[in-house]
This record gives structure tokens, sequence and C-alpha cells, in this order.
């Protein structure tokens, strides 16, 4: 299997590597994947109180830079913070570091489809005791949509189970593969029954196909035809009261012909790009504005030494299969 960082380490590293050139508002990006890729990045930039009234005006490279703000506002009404969307191309294993310049640019994109245009389906086969029940998610509602990507909400309870399914998808404008992220948990008012369990518990999908992250490491088993595919999420499991499992990946056409779709694809299923800037100066990190100073454990090379520790230690465990609540050493 491919190393992998935690994604949670990662970023934490890409904070304190941006915050060198802060003075130069710069995003940082890594690809952590061995496969170059030509995709969408995603960086959410903070901006201190009374500076963007509206939309940023400021672009990252010479394509279509899109804004999305999101979460709460300074008093004045003006952004505490937004996600500035850019497509780049990356080499494998690799990091590149971008000026936030001023100027606007034009999306020169065409806007995304809904996720689900194609005519593909996903569903879900759940099997408990003798009943085996098979659904397919419908639409809820629409969380994000702009010129650069469209995210759509899905769900449906799973018959009578007391299971709730859940996936939100993400389709990305001029890109072949989209994100999924999926929820399977048990949650029912109706009944006295604390648990349920579950023989077995499948995604499967028809005219596209899915591929979720650290599958062996989470008991997950797949398997991809020119139909689609099929993800084993659940075998033999309990699910109590309010508990779940969330597994996340990509939504990728069958075949693409393309070879940098076909390497894009390849590292997007092993990780997402990762991107960060400075937070400092801005006020906006935190509920108290304030960006500490890094610990004596992470200044210098202390850093990266750590990190390469941790890094050893969550590979060697992501390569022995284990069940869906294994525990990574983050």
């Amino acid at each position: 299997m491919t190393p992998f960082l935690p994604r949670q380490l990662l970023l934490i590293v890409l904070l304190i590597c941006a915050s060198a050139g802060a003075q130069e508002r710069m995003v940082t990006v890594q690809n952590l994947s061995p496969q170059p890729r030509q995709e969408w990045a995603k960086v959410v930039v903070p901006f201190p109180k009374g500076e963007v009234a509206d939309l940023p005006e400021l672009h990252v490279g010479a394509g279509p830079t899109v804004w999305q703000p999101f979460g709460a506002r300074w008093e004045d009404g003006s952004l505490r913070q937004a996600l500035c969307m850019f497509p780049l191309s990356l080499g494998g294993l690799s990091q590149v570091q971008l000026p936030l310049e001023a100027g606007t640019s034009a999306t020169g994109t065409r806007p995304p489809t809904d996720p689900l245009a194609d005519g593909s389906k996903i569903s879900l086969q759940v099997t408990t005791g003798e009943k085996r029940v098979t659904v397919q998610p419908a639409f809820v509602r629409t969380l994000e949509e702009n010129a650069a990507r469209k995210v759509n909400l899905y769900r449906t309870r799973v018959g009578d189970t007391g299971l709730v399914f859940e996936i939100i998808l993400t389709r990305w404008a001029g890109q072949a593969h989209g994100e999924a992220d999926l929820a399977l948990f048990f949650s029912d008012p109706t009944t006295t029954r604390m648990q349920v369990h579950i023989a077995h518990a499948a995604l499967v999908t028809e005219g596209v196909q899915c591929a979720l992250r650290h599958g062996p490491a989470l008991g997950m088993q797949s398997q991809h035809d020119t139909a689609g595919s099929r993800v084993d999420l659940l075998v033999n499991a309990v699910l109590g009261d309010g508990q779940g499992i969330r597994r996340t990946g990509v939504l990728a056409p069958i075949g693409p012909a393309d070879p940098i779709a076909v390497q894009t694809l390849q590292a997007a299923a092993l990780s997402p790009l990762l991107g960060a800037t400075s937070w400092r100066g801005t006020g906006a990190y935190g509920p108290f504005g304030f960006v500490p100073q890094a610990p004596a454990w992470l200044r210098g090379t202390a850093s990266r030494n750590a990190f390469a520790r941790r890094h050893a230690a969550f590979v060697a465990t992501s390569r022995t299969p284990a069940g869906p609540f294994a525990h990574f050493p983050f």
C-alpha cells in the first residue's frame, strides 16, 4: 500500500509551512499521492475584521478562482473566512506555494451539473437477520452551488431496520471525478431497541464507480467492473443507538480514457489535495482570534521528525486489515 498521512497531522504541517510566508499571503497545497494530478484545490482563507465586505477581490494562478463564504461573520458583517477554490496541476508527492494576487478572475468554466445528472445510480443493500433491504437515497437539498462545484445531500431510511443512510456528493466543474461522503447510523425513535445487528451492508453503484479511502484498515472490500462498483461497508457488525460509521472517497466515471484523468483519479482515491494558508494577524482563528507559537516539539527540524515517526506508525497500521471501528495512531 502506498504510504499516506493522517489528514489532521498534515493540516498542522501545512499551517506551519504557510506561516513562514504570512506577509506574502501565500497558499500552500500538497499532493500526498505518488501520482500526478490535475484537479480543483480548496483552501480556507481568513480575513481581518472589515477587510472584505462581500467576495474577496483576489485570485490564485492564471485560471479561474471561485470564492465561497461560510460560517460566522465579523460583527460588522464582513467576511471572517471563505473557501478559495482553483484548479491546478501537481506532480506526485509534491508541494506548491502560490500567491493570493489582487484582482478577480473569470470562472471560464461551465457550471457543474447535479452529481447524478448522467443517470447513474447509488443504492445501499442491507441484510439484517433473514431480511434484505435495498434502498436508494432521495435528494434532500443542495448544500452549496457556485461556479466551481455543486454539493448535494441525499438521505433515506433503510426500510424498518432503524438505519439511516445519507451521502453527500460533490460535482466539480470540468472535472471527471467528484467526491462522496457517506454515513450509515442507527437511529429509530419508534422502537425501544438499543442496537441492530447487521449481517451485511454494501454500497452499490451503477454507471459510476465509488472508491472509498482506507479500505483495508476499515474492513472494507471493493469490487469494480464495467457496470459500476460494490463496496462492502459492514459485515457481521452491531450498531448501538446513535452509533454509525462515516466514510469518504471519490465518485468517478467508468474507465476514463484521458491518462491524466486516470492518474488524477488514482491520486484522489488515495488522498485529497491538502491546502492551507497563514491565519496570523487576521484575528479570525479560534474563539479568541489568537494563533499560538508552535510548541518546542514542533520547532525547527523537530516537527518533521515527530511527524515522520507518527507517519510511519500510521502507515504500518493501515497495512493491517482491521474492522470498521479501527483506531488510527493519530
